[in-house]
């Protein structure tokens, strides 16, 4: 039975898809940041994934990248399957600017200032939108 890591389970719920649940990282106010999570019991890597289930998750990577990019308009789309701290297979969908506070470094060199609830919200909604009109619509 499918569940949710504690830690990827307390992040903003967004969407669901065949796949994956797609969730929000709130945090890092300066970088719109997805989390794709497969819908498949102990995978830690990618590569525990059979060829479909890589390509399956990967078209919807894909999504969340294009409506990343759609709504947000970054400098940079950092797209990453890392997982040190949180075993279960995820991937980062992360926008990133040259005005950022950790650019160029990686997202999580430095402490920033998480977005407050209503900025979340604000985005969270945007995102929803522009997912269900791009896959349902």
């Amino acid at each position: 039975m499918f569940k949710l890591h504690k830690a990827l389970e307390e992040k903003i719920h967004v969407t669901e898809l065949p796949t994956s649940i797609i969730k929000f990282e709130h945090q890092y106010k300066a970088c719109p940041w997805l989390l794709v999570i497969p819908k498949i019991e102990n995978k830690g890597n990618f590569t525990d994934l059979t060829l479909e289930e890589q390509q399956k998750l990967m078209v919807e990577v894909a999504l969340a990248s294009e409506v990343m990019e759609e709504l947000f308009r970054p400098d940079r789309l950092n797209i990453a399957m890392i997982g040190n701290k949180t075993p279960q297979l995820h991937v980062h969908v992360i926008c990133r600017y040259e005005n950022d506070p950790n650019w160029p470094d990686t997202i999580w060199n430095k402490s920033v200032e998480p977005m407050s609830k209503r900025e979340a919200e604000t985005m969270v909604t945007q995102i929803k939108a522009l997912f269900a009109e791009k896959y349902y619509g």
